[in-house]
């Protein structure tokens, strides 16, 4: 059974939408919000839970980041597209975050600092 689901940041703006299946597993379209209401993630899961097609990566100012294309539930392309907004704020890099962040960052080989990563 499908069923949809809908997560809320704590100031009440939409965080999450999106669908599960009764294992709990994110299934179908899926989308995930910054807390000014832009659009942070974007994509699809299969229905075993495992993503498909394009998922897309946006910054806080709606400008998209990076496109992940999956196929069998693996990377196979990826795009990413570089916004000065992204990296900077009021002329200064954004620090590293926490070690575990930082460690994503460094397996991932893009060099980048860390930017509110979005688990799931």
């Amino acid at each position: 059974m499908i069923s949809a689901f809908y997560l809320y940041h704590p100031s009440g703006q939409l965080y999450v939408v999106g669908q599960k299946n009764e294992y709990t597993e994110v299934v179908g379209d899926f989308k995930a919000y910054y807390r000014n209401g832009y659009i942070y993630i974007s994509g699809k899961s299969s229905e075993d839970g495992k993503r498909i097609g394009e998922w897309k990566f946006f910054n806080r100012k709606g400008r998209i980041v990076k496109i992940e294309v999956y196929e069998s539930a693996k990377v196979v392309k990826v795009k990413k597209y570089k916004w000065s907004s992204l990296f900077k704020r009021k002329g200064e890099r954004i620090g590293p975050c926490s070690k575990s962040a930082r460690k994503i960052q460094e397996d991932s080989g893009t060099g980048l600092y860390c930017h509110r990563t979005f688990m799931f």
